[in-house]
């Protein structure tokens, strides 16, 4: 980040852009709640009545615990998830109109483009590539699978990228 003058106005001016992916590039809604209701299925959880809506966000291993007070249970039910959404849910989405666009010209402008998502970046780099939208990145920054990376990580990263100073 830099100040730059406008008009007798001090502007900032970012020359990284971090985005998040899923509900902001790509709708991954009808494959994250096919794949829930799957789970709870397979796991004979009874979900009339629950809005599976509210679960689009918060990482897996929160959402099953409202669920299973046992951690072997989550930790199966978070494994389910992972492979079923790998092999199906992870195609059902798509990339929003004017997203690839965006993409394109902000990099044809010079900005450094990156990721931080709470998906593990083993899964969300297969869906960019196969929306068309991996090009575009720099970096491609995502939440570690053994949580051993949090999500703030991929921000620190992207700026490693960029150069210490952000440009």
């Amino acid at each position: 980040m830099y100040m730059c003058e406008r008009e007798g106005k001090a502007l900032q001016h970012y020359d990284v852009i971090l985005f998040d992916v899923d509900g902001t590039l790509i709708d991954s809604a009808p494959g994250i709640l096919n794949t829930l209701e799957e789970v709870f299925h397979k796991m004979n959880v009874d979900i009339t009545g629950v809005d599976l809506r509210r679960y689009l966000g918060p990482p897996l291993r929160k959402s099953f615990g409202e669920h299973f007070s046992d951690p072997e249970k989550i930790e199966k039910a978070t494994e389910l998830y992972r492979a079923s959404y790998a092999a199906k849910g992870s195609h059902e989405g798509n990339a929003y109109p004017g997203a690839a666009e965006m993409l394109r010209r902000l990099k044809e402008a010079g900005y450094v483009l990156c990721t931080a998502t709470s998906k593990p970046t083993k899964v969300v780099t297969p869906i960019l590539e196969e929306q068309g939208l991996a090009p575009y990145f720099d970096f491609i920054g995502g939440a570690s699978i053994d949580r051993g990376r949090p999500l703030c990580a991929g921000a620190a990263l992207c700026q490693g990228q960029a150069g210490a100073d952000g440009r």
